[in-house]
């Protein structure tokens, strides 16, 4: 798990209070290939999470992971499945693809998530399962940060599609693009040339005030092509985010209280 306090100033102060523990990922009698092993300490590892085998008498069950804190259950399920989400096919990743993609929950549980060093396809595997999210929502808002809006032309129809069921999306970058008219008029762009929004990489969904919902991955870029930040499912944490993006207003909560934790 995640902690944090205080109240937010920017991206960088964010992720500069938010701390992890330790979680364990424990795999349970798996008779696959060594390499699923190893990207499973990989993925896991740099989110913080350790990874462990174990092997039980009666060989039950087979191939299952649990995810746990200490001896508190947090998740479980196959291990094959949470494999080829992390291999990254990217034709599973296309404008299409948000009514049918699937995400493991052992992936997807904790509640907060601090990462060190994740990758573009990480990165992008993350972005896609809050985007997912807003796409079945429908309403609410998406707050995105592409460091260049020239990097949105890859995502451009995930976007679209994404606007077209109802999301106000917000997109941030430095002005390097202009967006097709056909479609700009249904997003909110978001030109910055400063620094915390040229090397950060975020995806914030407010849930459209419904806590069960809401998401936020928020990350820079402290080495070229390396990602440090955190996860969240949090709905303080969450709100605190979406206010830092509207300027303060906190984001209303499930149960119709604006959030405590939002900045000044």
């Amino acid at each position: 798990m995640v902690g944090y306090k205080g109240a937010t100033v920017d991206l960088s102060g964010l992720l500069d209070r938010v701390d992890g523990t330790m979680e364990t990922l424990t795999v349970y009698n798996f008779g696959g290939s060594d390499e699923v092993i190893e990207d499973l300490y990989d993925f896991f590892g740099q989110r913080l999470v350790m990874v462990a085998e174990s092997n039980t008498q009666y060989g039950e069950p087979t191939g299952v992971a649990m995810l746990h804190d200490g001896e508190r259950f947090l998740a479980a399920g196959p291990v094959e499945p949470a494999h080829r989400s992390l291999a990254f096919d990217p034709a599973a990743f296309s404008g299409e693809s948000l009514e049918s993609d699937g995400y493991p929950e052992i992936l997807e549980h904790a509640a907060t998530t601090a990462f060190t060093s994740y990758d573009k396809r990480r990165m992008i595997l993350a972005s896609r399962e809050i985007e997912t999210r807003a796409w079945q929502v429908g309403n609410g808002e998406l707050y995105a940060g592409f460091r260049r809006l020239s990097v949105m032309r890859h995502q451009w129809d995930v976007y679209a599609k994404l606007a077209r069921t109802g999301v106000a999306v917000h997109a941030y970058g430095a002005p390097d693009w202009t967006p097709p008219d056909a479609e700009a008029d249904t997003m909110n762009f978001h030109g910055r040339e400063d620094a915390e929004v040229k090397e950060s990489w975020f995806v914030v969904f407010d849930g459209d005030g419904d806590d069960t919902h809401k998401a936020a991955l928020v990350s820079e870029e402290r080495d070229p092509g390396e990602f440090y930040g955190f996860w969240t499912y949090e709905p303080d944490l969450v709100n605190e985010v979406v206010a830092y993006f509207r300027g303060g207003r906190a984001p209303v909560s499930s149960s119709g209280a604006d959030s405590a934790g939002t900045a000044d």
